[in-house]
């Protein structure tokens, strides 16, 4: 099968790099090549692909209006003539001829359903994203595939007591509005006044950086919360071992790839009570959950997991690796997509 995947940028996230973990699976069966459409992406993560991906850069400028990059796009894919095209960008068809097969996977909730009609399916991460699909367009062809990691190459945190001060990580975008970091970091305002000794390290970039810092200057907490920046997966996968808990504050989440990760390193994780971080942890079964947007029942549900770290990092985080293994592998996934491709599902 020959499966073209396109993508308008690529710099590191999470669909980015799950795209060249997919990639580098489907080419042990597959022929594959990627598209990136915009001049904006990270070469560090393009050497991640396999040399036997084939890839494609239309180096368009973002927000040209210019149609020859679509054009060029076309004319590839004439020539090439694909069994499968798979869309990363809902707004992807409008700028396609008719004609080819399209698949599209939906990596958040509230993705626009304007070119919905043109594909032959879609993909969604989490049944919150197919819900929310289907309540908006209930004529499409929607099917749940979770996201899929590389457990082997995720360092696993040692047995044993919590560290002091106890190490909170959040792996995400910088957007406060959708990731919730103004929620945790006034989570562990309140946790310090408390006299309870905490430090949190954001691993991100993005928009709310200034935001985020002068919140941490309003509390006092120059000392306890460090911004790190974006860091590459390897060493994020290196680094998860340090920490006593991943927090994920999301007010809007379709999956949370980084919460998996960090359940295939043996960390217990936080998660909002609501939309794909729930799901991952099956409703609280394969970590711990808080009221949804609320920092009191964030700080409440930091405190419980700090007083009772060793069932939470022992008897429920052994049960998510397990869990994780099982249901999040990329050949799992891979599976998957391919039975997407062929209609058997």
């Amino acid at each position: 099968m020959q499966i073209v995947h396109i993508i308008f940028t690529f710099n590191t996230g999470g669909t980015e790099n799950l795209l060249v973990d997919i990639a580098n699976e489907q080419i042990k069966q597959h022929s594959v090549k990627v598209v990136i459409i915009d001049d904006c992406y990270e070469d560090c993560l393009l050497q991640r692909f396999s040399s036997s991906v084939d890839l494609r850069l239309l180096n368009r400028k973002p927000g040209s209006w210019s149609p020859w990059p679509f054009v060029k796009l076309n004319a590839w894919l004439l020539r090439w003539r694909p069994n499968v095209v798979h869309l990363h960008n809902a707004v992807t068809p409008r700028v396609l001829l008719r004609g080819f097969n399209l698949f599209y996977t939906a990596h958040a909730l509230g993705v626009p359903a304007t070119y919905f009609k043109r594909l032959r399916g879609i993909i969604a991460i989490s049944d919150s994203v197919k819900s929310d699909i289907l309540s908006r367009a209930s004529y499409c062809r929607v099917t749940t595939v979770p996201n899929g990691i590389n457990t082997d190459k995720i360092a696993s945190r040692p047995p044993g007591e919590a560290h002091k001060p106890f190490r909170i990580v959040q792996v995400a975008r910088l957007v406060k509005e959708i990731k919730g970091q103004d929620l945790l970091i006034e989570a562990v305002a309140r946790l310090t006044e408390e006299a309870h000794d905490v430090s949190v390290d954001f691993i991100g970039a993005g928009d709310s950086l200034s935001d985020l810092q002068a919140l941490v200057e309003k509390f006092g907490l120059t000392n306890r919360v460090s911004f790190l920046g974006s860091l590459g997966r390897d060493e994020i996968y290196a680094r998860l071992a340090e920490y006593d808990l991943m927090c994920h504050p999301s007010r809007n989440e379709g999956f949370g790839l980084t919460i998996a990760e960090a359940m295939a390193a043996h960390l217990p994780v936080l998660v909002p009570d609501a939309d794909g971080p729930y799901e991952i942890i099956e409703h609280g079964k394969y970590g711990t959950s808080f009221k949804k947007n609320d920092v009191k029942s964030l700080h409440d549900r930091l405190q419980q997991v700090m007083a009772d770290y060793d069932y939470y990092a022992n008897i429920i985080a052994d049960r998510a690796y397990e869990h994780v293994l099982d249901s999040y592998s990329i050949s799992n996934l891979i599976s998957q997509y391919d039975r997407v491709y062929l209609n058997r599902n």
